[in-house]
């Protein structure tokens, strides 16, 4: 399952309109630590991620 950063900011800001503070933090806070892990890993930053398995390689 892709995970592209206009979507979750979208899942985000609507978590927030919500009240849903404890989920919005923890998803931004997976979608940040995705997206630095895969940097890390290779030197690059990309339109989408494997939002269900971070390890397999994102593309986009």
């Amino acid at each position: 399952m892709g995970g592209w950063a206009p979507l979750q900011l979208i899942a985000i800001r609507a978590l927030q309109n919500y009240k849903f503070d404890a989920l919005t933090d923890l998803v931004a806070k997976r979608w940040v630590k995705t997206c630095e892990d895969v940097y890390t890993s290779t030197g690059k930053i990309f339109e989408k991620y494997n939002v269900q398995n971070p390890e397999k390689t994102a593309s986009g």
